[in-house]
C-alpha cells in the first residue's frame, strides 16, 4: 500500500491497528530512539502509517497494516528494525502487542493540513483518542456505515492529517485523529463532535444529523471519553 491515495483516500482504507509498548521507545529519548528507527521501519511493506505517541502507560508503538497477511510478514522485521540486538523478539512483539480491525482515512489536498509525505522525516502531531460507548455490540455495523457516510463531513475539518477508528471490542469503538497542532486541534475538536455525537435534529427532519442519530434511541449510551496525546506520526515509503 505504501501510502494512500486516489480512491483510497476518499473511501478509506480498511487497516489492522496495532498498539505495542516497545522498551527502546520508553523515557528520555523516544523521540530520537524512534527518528532513528524509522528509515527501516518505513522500509517494510504492507502498512501505511506509523509512529508514537505518550500515554499514562507509556509512549506506544502504532501501526496501521493493510491486512493480517501483512502483519504476519511484517512482524520479524519489524522487531530488527525495532531493535538490532535481538532483545526484543516477536514473542514480545506479540505480548506487547493489542491487534483491532479499523479504517482508516487521510485528509484531501483540497483542505488545509500538514502533509506527511511518504518516507520524510517523522511529523510531531497530536493525536486524539475518542472512546464511544455503543448502546449494543450490534450497534458496531451501524457504527461503522455511520463513519462511512460522515467521512466527507470529517474530511472538511481543517488542521488534520489522518483519523479512523478501530475496535476489539464491539461495544466500544475509538476513533483518532492526527492534528497539526494544538491550535489545530482546538479548532477542530468541536465541528467533530458535533459530527459525531450531536442530538439536535436535521430541518428536514432526518435521523443523519450526526453518527449518534443514526440509531433508533441513538447510538450511544454516553459522551465520548476523549484524551490528546503529543505524538509522532510517518507514512511508509512509496513501494
Amino acid at each position: 500500500m505504501g501510502n494512500m491515495c486516489g480512491g483510497r483516500r476518499e473511501n478509506g482504507q480498511s487497516i489492522l491497528w496495532s498498539i505495542t509498548k516497545v522498551p527502546s521507545f520508553q523515557g528520555a529519548g523516544t523521540e530520537t530512539a524512534f527518528t532513528g528507527a524509522k528509515a527501516a521501519i518505513s522500509a517494510i511493506k504492507g502498512k501505511s502509517i506509523f509512529g508514537i505517541y505518550h500515554s499514562n502507560d507509556g509512549t506506544k508503538f502504532f501501526v496501521a497494516w493493510d491486512s493480517q497477511a501483512a502483519m504476519n510478514s511484517g512482524v520479524g522485521p519489524m522487531v530488527q528494525a525495532l531493535d538490532g540486538s535481538g532483545k526484543f523478539t516477536e514473542t514480545d512483539w506479540n505480548d506487547a502487542t493489542t491487534v483491532s480491525k479499523g479504517k482508516l482515512w487521510s485528509s484531501p489536498s483540497e483542505v488545509a493540513h500538514k502533509q506527511v509525505q511518504p518516507g520524510a522525516a517523522p511529523q510531531a502531531s497530536v493525536m486524539g483518542i475518542s472512546t464511544y460507548s455503543l448502546q449494543a455490540s450490534p450497534f458496531i455495523d451501524t457504527f461503522i456505515k455511520g463513519m462511512d457516510i460522515k467521512h466527507p463531513n470529517i474530511a472538511a475539518i481543517p488542521g488534520k492529517s489522518y483519523w479512523g477508528y478501530y475496535y476489539t471490542d464491539t461495544q466500544k469503538p475509538e476513533g483518532f485523529v492526527f492534528w497539526d497542532d494544538q491550535v489545530k486541534k482546538d479548532e477542530g475538536k468541536t465541528p467533530l463532535w458535533d459530527i459525531m455525537m450531536a442530538t439536535q435534529p436535521n430541518a428536514n427532519g432526518h435521523t443523519d444529523h450526526s453518527i449518534h442519530t443514526m440509531a433508533h434511541g441513538g447510538m450511544f449510551t454516553q459522551d465520548s471519553d476523549r484524551s490528546y496525546h503529543q505524538a509522532m506520526i510517518a507514512v511508509t515509503s512509496e513501494q
